[in-house]
């Protein structure tokens, strides 16, 4: 079993880095990601000055690469799958964000491969 985790870490790993270096150099901040020294305006930061992404809205769609560092942050409070591949993460800040995971239960095994830093995270099935 610890093989197999260690297998779809590293497959997910891979998949995770394939998008990020065909999308970004490695001294851009990926998409959604405040920058270095970024002086961030969006109401969310006005309200929170700890809010992460302030330019992602609540039902903003995020790519699965961010969903994923979202989840393995420790960011999400809940997340929720459909079996058309669209999943729901509940931030803990309140926003909800959507994005499309490549294979069923794919978010699943990111909350389960996080450890004990997603021990809190909600999930469930639509």
């Amino acid at each position: 079993m610890k093989i197999v985790q260690a297998v779809l870490l590293v497959l997910i790993l891979a998949s995770l880095s394939a998008c990020n270096s065909a999308t970004a150099t490695p001294t851009q901040a990926p998409s959604g990601y405040p920058g270095p020294g970024a002086q961030p305006t969006a109401p969310a930061v006005l309200q929170n000055p700890e809010v992460l992404y302030p330019d992602l809205t609540d039902g903003s769609e995020v790519s699965w690469s961010q969903a994923a560092g979202m989840i393995l942050n420790g960011e999400v409070a809940k997340v929720t799958q459909s079996q058309d591949l669209k999943v729901t993460l509940s931030l803990k800040d309140g926003r909800t964000l959507l994005t499309t995971e490549a294979q069923i239960d794919q978010v699943l095994r990111v909350v389960e491969m996080c450890g004990d830093k997603c021990k809190g995270i909600e999930t469930a099935t639509e």
